[in-house]
């Protein structure tokens, strides 16, 4: 595999990559999930079998990733496509 190369020079702009941005959003995430079903009331009868209280689940509204997290505070700021006469051509279609 010493001779392979990318087929398309295309690459991120920025530094690094969106790993830990990612990660960080998806804890945010998660936490936000468990907070809201442990708000959640669920079915209690008492000894009589009558429902004392109820919540549905599928009323509940449950966070999106757009919530907790805004994609344009990430570190990588989209793609871009490098051209043959440019310096950073080889560089790119490195793997």
């Amino acid at each position: 595999m010493s001779r392979s190369r990318k087929h398309n020079p295309i690459g991120g702009c920025g530094k690094g990559s969106e790993k830990k941005d990612k990660q960080m959003a998806n804890q945010r995430l998660r936490q936000k999930e468990r907070q809201t079903l442990k708000t959640l009331q669920f079915q209690i009868t008492d000894a009589n079998g009558n429902i004392i209280s109820l919540q549905e689940a599928d009323e509940t509204i449950f966070p999106v990733i757009d919530d907790v997290s805004n994609i344009y505070d990430f570190t990588k700021d989209g793609k871009m496509r490098v051209e043959k006469d440019s310096p950073w051509y080889q560089k790119m279609m490195r793997k």
